[in-house]
């Protein structure tokens, strides 16, 4: 039997550094959130109804990189982690989802960014859990994207992000001092939308904004209304695709919020998530998501055709009484399934809140395992299982049911069906050595890779929201940049981007710069050639001076932003131990002028300015 090594976050960052490495050291910025999993609601939220859900200990990471030319893509390697064999792979992203999304960021970044500083960006992701299993995912990593997006155009700060954190749900959405997170998740929900031509609730880019290590509950206004508005069926052009998402009303909550209770609180079950062994295609998913409705629709004109008729009752109808005309209008399907996917869903959220405000009693946690088996028992009506998910839900059941004297366990199908992930439910201290023997059974009979994806019992439960891991611009560096690198701002055309360098292409970069500052030596370089104390008289100084001007949107700066610096008393000295010195060798050394002006008084209230569009200027930093 093979030791399955614990999955979570921290566990993995510790045992795979180089693939974060490679993450952080190519990405300006990096926002990371937890994944989750589904206790109810995967189907019926898309049709308006409620949804449960909760964090995994496992997170996914966004990064954008900033590319010097007018392109917008992801990278080329997408990497999620596999617990079956102990590896990141890549993620089998599908095209239509990136042809749609990239034709609305390349659209929509330069209405954050007019002034066109940055003008391409590739996204990378990194996730920690197991792609292709469900639907939760896609939300999580566009509200991470959304994030990084209203960051680095300057929109939203990372302070904001973090003050989420402690808030309260209730403000998070209704006080004023948070409307940035709506923003986020606007945008975070839109760009769900997008990928999947419209059909998202938003759950699961809510959940990313949360903190919470206990259930978030959710549900929008049913999205199935909205899929012939026009921004979704035929937008007139890219910024328009799914622009009615801004408008559909929402509401969420975590269960601590709903149902206040001591905090932090041990959970008085095991969690298993077992992969089924068979991806799901989102794309297909969503194409069959109304063939309940189209299969009600034909069993009511054949009960029209076959059986009204011959009820020959002026007193009594079938069709009232199957409420095939209803009051409302509502098609069978929606208005009978629906309300049984729902009330059921609202008997798991009583079930969780019972476990947490009364205690996890025997009558209480029968309560909870029995609603879990219904939930199982109608995904069976809808047709969502298969003889492979009914076989792993009833063995693992068995199994587990007889490790405790409860003689209690449940399982259901979690997602939409047809394969991804189940969930195993049983009483704590029941996940033995036993239930990683069926795992390895089950694997072997089917002839297919199930396996466990996380079990609560070793791998913890996550709680993790929106978090800023690194932003360069404000040289805030995740633990994984290593100290030998060095930050580096390089300034071409007048616009700036920031990047992290390896030592070994510091000479590289200082040699094709025309103007290098190495800030932390005081040293001045052009063309790769160091100025010496006899060409430039403090290099220091005017290292000091010339970042404070660039640094400076407008490019002009007044004598008093030296901070009483002997240079800045005297404009006399300023021209002619910095400006002139440096234009002189950048004369010699690179063939190019220094385009500076001074202007104002002698002694005080003048002011400095320069224009750098001619120039490549690079400042350099070492992080050590």
């Amino acid at each position: 039997m093979i030791q399955r090594d614990i999955v979570n976050s921290t566990n993995l960052r510790q045992k795979f550094p180089e693939i974060y490495q490679d993450l952080f050291s190519s990405c300006q910025i990096v926002i990371s959130s937890a994944d989750s999993f589904f206790w109810a609601g995967e189907y019926a939220r898309f049709f308006g109804g409620l949804t449960i859900f909760q964090k995994l200990p496992t997170k996914n990471f966004v990064g954008l990189e900033v590319l010097d030319e007018k392109k917008f893509c992801f990278n080329n390697t997408l990497l999620g982690y596999n617990p079956s064999n102990d590896s990141f792979e890549k993620i089998p992203y599908e095209p239509a989802k990136e042809i749609r999304l990239i034709n609305f960021l390349k659209d929509f970044w330069p209405t954050l960014d007019p002034t066109g500083k940055i003008k391409g960006l590739r996204i990378h992701i990194l996730s920690e859990s197991h792609c292709g299993g469900g639907l939760g995912s896609t939300g999580v990593v566009m509200a991470c994207l959304a994030a990084t997006l209203l960051v680095l155009a300057g929109k939203i700060s990372t302070d904001e992000i973090e003050k989420w954190e402690t808030a309260t749900v209730d403000d998070l959405l209704h006080n004023d001092d948070y409307l940035d997170f709506k923003k986020v998740f606007r945008l975070g929900w839109r760009l769900t939308a997008i990928c999947r031509d419209g059909n998202s609730s938003g759950a699961t880019s809510f959940g990313a904004l949360m903190h919470s290590s206990y259930p978030i509950i959710f549900f929008s206004k049913n999205i199935n209304n909205f899929l012939n508005h026009p921004t979704i069926r035929s937008p007139r052009e890219n910024l328009e695709n799914c622009q009615i998402i801004e408008e559909i009303p929402f509401w969420g909550s975590t269960l601590e919020e709903i149902f206040p209770f001591r905090t932090p609180q041990p959970w008085p079950i095991d969690i298993a998530r077992i992969y089924s062994g068979n991806l799901i295609n989102t794309e297909h998913i969503f194409k069959s998501l109304s063939k309940l409705n189209t299969d009600i629709e034909k069993l009511e004109e054949t009960i029209n055709k076959e059986l009204v008729l011959q009820i020959k009752n002026k007193d009594l109808s079938l069709k009232n009484l199957l409420d095939l005309e209803n009051e409302h209008n509502q098609k069978f399907s929606y208005h009978h399934y629906l309300d049984i996917m729902n009330v059921t869903t609202v008997k798991l959220l009583l079930a969780l809140k019972n476990l947490f405000t009364v205690g996890s009693s025997e009558e209480l946690l029968r309560q909870f395992i029995n609603v879990i088996n219904q939930k199982q028992d109608f995904n069976h009506f809808l047709g969502h299982s298969t003889p492979l998910l009914d076989k792993i839900c009833r063995q693992y059941v068995d199994v587990i049911a007889k490790e405790n004297e409860l003689n209690v366990a449940g399982a259901k199908i979690e997602g939409i069906g047809k394969g991804g992930h189940v969930l195993i439910i049983g009483p704590n201290g029941t996940m033995t050595d036993k239930f990683t023997k069926e795992t390895e059974k089950l694997s072997e009979e089917a002839k297919k890779d199930i396996f466990l994806d996380w079990a609560s019992w070793s791998d913890g439960f996550g709680e993790s929201g929106l978090k800023v891991d690194q932003f360069l611009p404000e040289r805030k560096y995740s633990s994984f940049i290593s100290p030998q690198c060095c930050h580096l701002s390089f300034y071409k055309n007048g616009n700036c981007q920031t990047k992290l360098i390896e030592p070994e292409n510091l000479k590289k970069i200082i040699k094709e710069s025309d103007l290098a500052f190495l800030i932390s030596e005081h040293k001045i370089y052009i063309k790769g050639k160091v100025l010496s104390s006899k060409e430039i008289p403090s290099a220091k100084a005017t290292i000091e001076i010339i970042m404070k001007i660039i640094e400076n949107p407008q490019l002009t700066i007044k004598n008093k932003s030296f901070n009483n610096h002997s240079y800045g008393q005297n404009r006399y000295d300023l021209q002619s131990k910095i400006f002139i010195p440096l234009n002189k060798a950048l004369q010699k050394i690179a063939k190019k002028k220094l385009d500076f002006q001074i202007h104002g008084d002698i002694y005080d209230n003048f002011s400095v300015s320069l224009n750098i569009k001619n120039l490549n200027i690079a400042l350099i930093d070492c992080l050590k």
